[in-house]
């Protein structure tokens, strides 16, 4: 188990590791992988994470709730058969790339209508219940927005899974 650090008079004390206590929460400064948890309903219990650079969620067959998160480097999200929507992430104002990819029940990507890019690329691919105009509507209201978008690959979605 990895030791997490705090020095005494509050102020930040780095650890020989990948995340360190912040004053008011946890900071990873690396990738967070969260995968192959057949149970796994929800992310409860992770709300003191500010920031982790990369979020990996894949595999979680029955996670729905994706609550607890206020900043991230990168996202990927992949293979959460009960995942419904990004509920939950609401609170991000920034993020770097976007990876959602054969979330079959995924039909929305509302929560991600008012997340700024700079210049982070979005993958958005497999996901049986979206479509691909409504991922291409998500670019288009970073976009709006003021944020910029790298590279962007969307395909596959929708009525297209079956083929």
């Amino acid at each position: 188990m990895r030791r997490l650090y705090r020095s005494r008079d509050g102020g930040q004390k780095r650890p020989p590791s990948d995340f360190f206590i912040h004053p008011v929460g946890v900071v990873f400064h690396q990738k967070l992988g969260i995968s192959s948890n057949n149970e796994l309903l929800s992310l409860h219990g992770l709300e003191a994470l500010e920031h982790a650079s990369q979020l990996e969620l894949w595999g979680n067959p029955k996670l729905h709730d994706l609550s607890a998160w206020q900043s991230l480097g990168s996202l990927k999200i992949a293979e959460n058969d009960a995942l419904t929507s990004l509920a939950g992430l609401e609170p991000l104002a920034n993020l770097g790339s976007l990876f959602i990819d054969h979330n079959t029940s995924l039909a929305t990507l509302e929560a991600l209508h008012d997340v700024s890019m700079n210049g982070g690329d979005i993958w958005i691919e497999r996901n049986c219940a979206l479509s691909d105009e409504d991922a291409w509507a998500l670019v288009e209201h970073i976009e709006s927005g003021g944020g910029v978008v790298g590279d962007v690959e969307i395909k596959s979605n929708g009525p297209l899974c079956e083929a």
